[in-house]
């Protein structure tokens, strides 16, 4: 029988190491899920803007999924251009 282990993240602090720290030890893919981007939050645009970026140009395969709201905010719309940035140089 397969284990999984399950930890509650708790709070802002937690989700960005935990995340950082996953991201980085991750050997194919990366993939977050999620309805809340802050872009007033520097650890949030460095999530979007450094770290999502840096793991796609090791090879990673990256996708993240949010909801339509924060999608339209700058930050986002910023971070999607620099990954087409990436892929087409």
């Amino acid at each position: 029988t397969p284990k999984t282990a399950i930890r509650v993240i708790g709070g802002r602090d937690d989700y960005i190491a935990t995340l950082t720290s996953l991201a980085l030890s991750a050997e194919s893919t990366v993939e977050i899920a999620t309805c809340y981007f802050f872009p007033h939050d520097p650890a949030q645009r460095y999530l979007l803007l450094d770290l999502l970026p840096y793991v796609a140009r090791k090879g990673l395969n990256v996708r993240l999924l949010v909801d339509m709201m924060p999608v339209e905010s700058s930050i986002l719309k910023s971070a999607l251009k620099a990954r087409e940035k990436i892929i087409n140089d």
